[in-house]
């Protein structure tokens, strides 16, 4: 008697622990949703999708619904512009990277977090690696003649934008 309860305990106990082994991997073969939003530190924070308060302090109006945001406002980026639709919403985030920024390297940081590309292509000089969830892409690009990455484009894609 004293067996079998043992028994049935080791069952449970591998059948529990056979679970958690394959909750854990199917975690982490699920790529992370891809990011909205950029902190700019003491400047605030900029999502996709939401009105930006304040833009005008930080930035430049270049153009009906652009802006360009004061330089080294962000860690690495040359440029941010960022883009706004009818109702100005923050539609689009564009960094522009200069020498240093290496694409592989970046590539290769995305893929790790977002899982594999949607789309990699190399089309009109440019090499460029998409990511898409449905709600949030990437696009991570390169002109080929550079070795460096030259822009990466955070678009909100949850509206048809």
């Amino acid at each position: 008697m004293a067996m079998r309860r043992i028994f049935r305990h080791l069952l449970l106990a591998a059948a529990i622990a056979s679970y958690c082994e394959s909750a854990l991997a199917e975690s982490r073969a699920r790529p992370e949703p891809i990011f909205r939003h950029v902190s700019l530190g003491s400047f605030g924070r900029l999502e996709l999708g939401l009105v930006p308060s304040q833009i005008e302090k930080i930035s430049e109006k270049i153009g009906p619904g652009v802006y360009r945001l004061r330089p080294n406002s962000f860690g690495g980026a040359e440029t941010i512009v960022v883009i706004t639709n009818s109702a100005e919403a923050i539609s689009e985030i564009r960094f522009q990277y200069g020498v240093g920024y290496d694409f592989s390297e970046k590539r290769s940081i995305y893929e790790k977090s977002l899982g594999p590309p949607s789309r990699a292509d190399r089309t009109g000089g440019n090499e460029t690696t998409v990511w898409n969830d449905g709600r949030t892409q990437i696009e991570l690009v390169r002109r080929i003649d550079q070795g460096y990455a030259s822009f990466l484009i955070m678009r909100d894609v949850s509206r048809g934008q």
